[in-house]
């Protein structure tokens, strides 16, 4: 209308602009109550906004009879849609949209655009692809936004991958990281040839033994074994005392497999246990003794002694207590089986340390292990608990560990004098009734009376919290995770029990500051919490009071909390120290939904400065999980790449340089790379990627990790899905679960 008269603006005529909004809203307002394009209403109400910045606008809300009050996907498609129209179907629609529905530009095109906080748009522009719409957990829709945009125009486009073109189609998926072949693992092993040592490559190549399912481990083997030995005629020159020593094409590869055998040994395996993979000649191999006892044997007994002098002043009473009650049991050989129990942060590491280093240092042999890879590494010469007994994954009443008598295991089992386990509150108890069977064979078969003993007779230091993560019973209530706990096992009427109460984290000082005090009270609420000594309350007409009010000190914020709040408050200047390790490993977001650390994970991804890397997993169906050909055929690869679970890296990993993963399997816990391990990125290569350890024993250790090939266990799905991708997934947010592992 002004357009047609000289010298006049919208903005000049607030009189005309009330009028034709008022007129416009008028026959909105008929549309939704009277037309019913909702549905039928019961109620409305709305406000009209006059704003300096713009045209005035209304906010409406409706009250639908109850059929309509929920609409589904179905509905929500009829009435919203997120897509750009095709323009030659309904050209003026495609220029009302484009015009006054388009958010932006904003991002690189636009950094100045008023959305723009951090270097990244506070709506959250683009939004994600979507090819129909769903529901998130808290019922917001997902509108439905598919990537239609122009694809290949030729053959040869769909060949085409980052500017290169592939001479087949088979290449090109090759490239995408999308086919199962061998190919990928030579490709690994010359790539990380180019920047790393020849030992760094056995551990690579160690790897691949263990967890990459290698068709022709022979063919593997014959291609790579050139860089593999690399160092090793040098290796023994210098052990030899031969500057001129000339090795044999045979001794070369003799001696490199026994470096790979080595290797194997510190988990638990032999290259005699690899099928099709070449041997080391016995002739080089005798005389050698038991590594795993030798291991155990090859402490610095000066050194531990010293660390014991220093830490047994430090120990408080009930520290002390079970001290003298383990050192008196492993002096007097005594069938003893001993529980600490005690709240996170009360000393039991230290304790534990403290005993290790006094039996070490006399030439005993301590085997620590725990329930996690990631326990595991706080425990000096620790190991999971499953790779150091050997104890079956899927594990039963009648189990028993996978120690075979006269090997090497079974000899060090008989010579140990002590076995510490951590975290044992969150072992299922037929893990420690295998164990016990175990040793009572191993050890009776060189110590008759051994049989007839709890544990063969060995001193056994349990530790843990019953008020931390219990043992997991798929599809089980809490009954069924109270029955697998240990305590309902025979092994816990033996049990001597001691109690830690004194948090060495949080102790009385003099003049303790605020922050003290804060944290002395956080930490006598958590305790509060979990020995069930706070008021609950039912919702939802449950049988059961379980929720509690959690105090408004500590509570961050009030009302809704976006995502960017909270990044602010736990990571503050993070794009001046998105790449300081220190920064990195002293914090993280937790939350109760792994949905939810997804999402941060994905927004502070997109905020660290610098380009990613995408990474794309080749997935299918073990075919032994499925009953037909026609089963395994229903679900293409497509369906299976948006599969996400628990425990699996995404179809799709971004990798920035200097970003923080947490590594998702254990496959090398004495070079400190465990299940929970948080590492930072430092090279992200085609087929290899290099990390630095930030956590754990091994700070600083540079690692090659491959991709791996890796199934799921989660029963929601019909099948058991195989995925071959990097075991890796960003942490700067972590869910719960999680974080009582590490």
């Amino acid at each position: 209308m002004l357009q047609h008269i000289a010298n006049q603006k919208v903005e000049d005529r607030p009189d005309i602009v009330a009028r034709v909004f008022k007129l416009k809203m008028k026959q909105l307002m008929q549309c939704l109550k009277t037309e019913q394009y909702f549905g039928a209403t019961i109620a409305d109400v709305y406000t009209i906004e006059f704003q300096k910045r713009g045209l005035p606008h209304a906010h409406i809300l409706l009250w639908l009879k109850k059929d309509k009050a929920e609409p589904s996907t179905e509905n929500i498609d009829s009435i919203i849609s997120a897509e750009i129209l095709d323009m030659k179907k309904d050209p003026d629609l495609y220029e009302a949209v484009s015009k006054y529905m388009v958010h932006g530009p904003c991002g690189t095109a636009n950094p100045k655009c008023p959305c723009m906080k951090n270097d990244k748009c506070s709506k959250n522009y683009p939004k994600a692809f979507n090819e129909e719409t769903t529901f998130d957990h808290n019922g917001y829709p997902l509108y439905k936004r598919r990537q239609n945009s122009r694809g290949s125009r030729s053959y040869e486009e769909i060949r085409t991958i980052n500017g290169h073109t592939y001479p087949t189609f088979k290449d090109a998926c090759y490239a995408l990281g999308l086919l199962n072949n061998d190919k990928e693992w030579n490709d690994a092993m010359r790539e990380a040839n180019q920047w790393v040592m020849p030992y760094q490559l056995r551990e690579l190549f160690f790897t691949m033994l263990l967890f990459c399912e290698i068709s022709d481990l022979n063919n593997l083997w014959e291609t790579n074994y050139n860089i593999l030995s690399d160092d090793i005629e040098r290796q023994k020159r210098k052990l030899f005392g031969l500057p001129e020593l000339q090795l044999s094409e045979e001794a070369k590869k003799t001696y490199t497999l026994m470096e790979i055998d080595k290797i194997l040994m510190k988990y638990g395996k032999r290259l005699k246990d690899i099928k099709n993979m070449p041997q080391p000649k016995e002739s080089e191999v005798e005389g050698m003794e038991n590594k795993l006892i030798m291991d155990e044997r090859m402490y610095d007994r000066k050194q531990l002694h010293s660390e014991w002098s220093t830490k047994i002043k430090q120990l408080n009473p009930d520290q002390l207590e079970v001290y003298n009650a383990v050192i008196d049991a492993v002096n007097n050989k005594l069938e003893e089986v001993i529980f600490v129990y005690g709240h996170g942060g009360t000393g039991k590491t230290f304790l534990y340390g403290t005993i290790s280093a006094k039996i070490r240092a006399e030439n005993k042999i301590v085997l620590n292990v725990a329930s996690s890879g990631i326990a595991a590494l706080l425990l000096p010469g620790g190991r999971t608990a499953h790779s150091r007994f050997e104890i079956p994954i899927d594990i039963f009443d009648y189990s028993t560990c996978n120690v075979k008598q006269n090997t090497q295991l079974a000899e060090l089992l008989q010579q140990t004098s002590l076995i510490i386990r951590d975290e044992a509150p969150m072992d299922h108890r037929f893990a420690f009734e295998a164990l016990d069977r175990t040793l009572r064979d191993i050890v009776g078969s060189k110590d008759s009376d051994a049989s007839s003993k709890l544990f063969g007779g060995k001193v056994v230091l349990l530790g843990g919290d019953f008020r931390q993560v219990l043992p997991i019973v798929p599809k089980g209530g809490r009954q069924d995770v109270v029955q697998a706990s240990i305590n309902r096992s025979y092994i816990w009427k033996s049990c001597k029990v001691f109690l830690l109460k004194t948090s060495m984290r949080v102790r009385d000082v003099e003049n303790e500051d605020e922050k003290i005090k804060t944290n002395k009270k956080f930490n006598e609420w958590l305790l509060a919490m979990g020995d069930g000594r706070l008021d609950t309350k039912a919702e939802s007409q449950e049988n059961e009071p379980t929720w509690i009010k959690i105090p408004d000190e500590y509570v961050y914020g009030t009302g809704k909390i976006n995502i960017q709040n909270v990044v602010d408050k736990i990571y503050p200047n993070f794009l001046t120290k998105s790449k300081d390790d220190k920064y990195l490993r002293d914090r993280a977001i937790l939350t109760p939904l792994n949905e939810d650390a997804e999402r941060i994970n994905d927004f502070m991804v997109d905020l660290m400065p610098g380009d990613y890397k995408v990474y794309k997993s080749c997935d299918e169906i073990c075919q032994s999980s499925v009953d037909s050909e026609e089963q395994f055929t229903a679900y293409p690869p497509e369906y299976l790449n948006t599969i996400r679970l628990q425990g699996l890296p995404n179809h799709e990993l971004k990798l920035k340089k200097g970003m923080p993963v947490m590594l998702l399997r254990n496959i090398n816990p004495s070079r400190g790379l465990c299940n929970g391990t948080r590492l930072t990125i430092t090279r992200a290569g085609k087929f290899v990627v290099e990390a630095k350890i930030i956590t754990g024993s091994q700070i600083g250790k540079q690692v090659l990790i491959p991709r791996i090939m890796m199934t799921s266990t989660n029963t929601k799905i019909p099948f058991i899905l195989k995925r071959r991708q990097y075991p890796l997934k960003p942490c700067y947010a972590m869910t719960i679960s999680i974080l009582s592992l590490n």
